[in-house]
């Protein structure tokens, strides 16, 4: 290859890391937060528009905001997102009947991108779809903002 070459591959290479080590974290549209028990836990609709539900994020982390659900799990926050209930249970759109909790899937990944309490690269957060008992107050609590 010719200097001109190696100069061009270069320069845009130095280009595409400060475009994404430079690039703003996606922002949600709104954010709110729902009082449990005296815990102010945030609510997040990530897109604007009609809420179908809310996923709930959860971790092993006690570090606030937390609310506690079982011994060693924790309520980090809730998302918005596109789906149906079915009884209590929230199944994100493409999600009908699946498990959610998985780490690379997309409810889990909004988890871990729109939640402060989830960004730290050592704190697994995972999703879970039992938010039918906190609908209205999710609601209201974005609608508040």
């Amino acid at each position: 290859m010719t200097r001109k070459t190696h100069l061009s591959i270069f320069f845009a290479t130095l280009l595409c890391i400060s475009f994404f080590s430079f690039a703003e974290p996606a922002q949600p549209w709104k954010t709110g937060n729902i009082k449990l028990y005296g815990l102010l836990i945030p609510v997040i609709q990530a897109e604007e528009g009609d809420i179908n539900g809310f996923i709930a994020c959860y971790s092993h982390d006690m570090k606030m905001p937390s609310y506690p659900v079982e011994e060693d799990i924790y309520v980090k926050g809730f998302v918005s997102m596109e789906g149906q209930y079915k009884g209590r249970i929230f199944h994100p759109e493409g999600y009908l009947d699946m498990d959610i909790s998985p780490v690379y899937t997309t409810p889990s990944t909004l988890c871990q991108e729109y939640l402060p309490s989830c960004q730290d690269e050592n704190i697994e957060c995972w999703a879970g779809g039992d938010t039918g008992g906190y609908f209205g107050h999710l609601l209201r609590a974005v609608d508040a903002e």
